[in-house]
C-alpha cells in the first residue's frame, strides 16, 4: 500500500469515528438502474432493472457527509448477435451486480424549503458476475470462456433532494446517479433511487 492511500484510509476512519456533525444515519433504498454498454461482442446492453441496497451516513464536517452503501442490480436478458472469434450465436445471459459505494455529498446553499438539495460523487467496487448461456448446446465451449466472475471500479456523480420529516428521526431521499465502471466491460449505469433514513443525533 503506498503512502498517499495509507494516510487517505487513516483519515476517512477518523472521519467515520468521530463525525464531526455528530449525526448518523441509516436507512434503506431501493429504484431503478439502466446499465449501458456490451458485456461481450453483440451482446447489446443489460438494460433496465430494479435495485435496492442499505446505506450508512456520516456528518463529516458541515453540509457534508460521507456514505457507505451496499447495492444490487440483477438480470437476465436474451440477445441475438452474439460474437465469439467468428462464430455468431444467440442465447441469454444471467447478469448480477454488487456494489459498494464510497460517496460523498455536499447541501448546496440553495433555498427550496421544506426540501435539501445536494450533489457529490465517489467511487466504487463491483462485485460482477456473468452467466452466458447459448441457445444452441454444442456451443458450450463459448459459454464458459464468456461467462466470468471479477471485481471492477468505478467513479459515479450523485445529486439529489433531502425531506426531514417534521417531529420524527427519518430522513426521506430521492437520488439521480451516473457511473462509469472502468475494466473490461466499461459499463456505465444511470440510476434513479429513493431512500429513507434513520437520523441518530
Amino acid at each position: 500500500m503506498n503512502r498517499s492511500l495509507a494516510v487517505l484510509l487513516a483519515v476517512l476512519v477518523v472521519c467515520v469515528a468521530s463525525p464531526a456533525s455528530g449525526e448518523v444515519q441509516v436507512g434503506l433504498r431501493g429504484g431503478w438502474s439502466h446499465a449501458r454498454g456490451d458485456l461481450f461482442t453483440g451482446s447489446g446492453d443489460p438494460g433496465s432493472a430494479g435495485i435496492y441496497g442499505v446505506a450508512l451516513g456520516f456528518g463529516i464536517f458541515e453540509r457534508v457527509d460521507l456514505e457507505v452503501a451496499y447495492e444490487r442490480y440483477a438480470k437476465e436478458f436474451t440477445f441475438d448477435h452474439g460474437v465469439f472469434e467468428s462464430t455468431l450465436f444467440h442465447g441469454r445471459v444471467d447478469y448480477a451486480n454488487q456494489a459498494y459505494l464510497l460517496t460523498g455529498k455536499i447541501e448546496l446553499p440553495l433555498v427550496l424549503k421544506p426540501f435539501g438539495l445536494y450533489g457529490g460523487g465517489g467511487g466504487s467496487l463491483h462485485e460482477i458476475r456473468i452467466t452466458v448461456e447459448p441457445d444452441d448446446a454444442g456451443l458450450s465451449s463459448i459459454a464458459e470462456q464468456l461467462s466470468d466472475e471479477r471485481n471492477e471500479w468505478e467513479w459515479h456523480l450523485v445529486g439529489g433532494l433531502s425531506l426531514r420529516i417534521p417531529s420524527t428521526p427519518l430522513l426521506t431521499y430521492a437520488e439521480y446517479r451516473y457511473q462509469d465502471v472502468s475494466g473490461k466491460h466499461g459499463l456505465s449505469y444511470a440510476s434513479v433511487y429513493a431512500g429513507l433514513n434513520l437520523v441518530l443525533e
